[in-house]
């Protein structure tokens, strides 16, 4: 028999075998899926102190203008509306010199 037919016959064989295993990592080497393991718990750790560092400097950031400003119920719904709206269009991607230039051109245009 040729070879690329026991060949084809094999890959048919794994594929198969593949789709009745309700587990793909049955199918990796293990040194390989250790290693995928590996470098995924270390960036889930990564990105959890990431994260825990991000929300306390938002609280921090939060508090701090909760006790130096008076905010109306609707001051806050238009805020986290504007807020929902510019985090979807940068992707996240948030820049305090963008809302100072912003507010810098707000002064300007009403002081003409």
């Amino acid at each position: 028999m040729p070879q690329h037919k026991r060949a084809g016959g094999k890959a048919i064989g794994f594929y198969l075998d593949y789709l009745e295993a309700d587990n793909a990592g049955d199918f990796l080497p293990i040194a390989l899926k250790s290693y995928v393991d590996g470098r995924l718990g270390k960036l889930e750790e990564r990105l959890s102190s990431l994260s825990f560092r991000q929300s306390v400097e938002v609280d921090m950031m939060a508090g701090i203008l909760a006790e130096g400003f008076q905010f109306s119920e609707e001051d806050l719904r238009r805020r986290r509306a504007e807020s929902v709206s510019s985090v979807k269009r940068t992707n996240g991607r948030i820049s305090l010199e963008k809302y100072a230039r912003e507010a810098w051109e707000d002064e300007e245009s009403w002081q003409d």
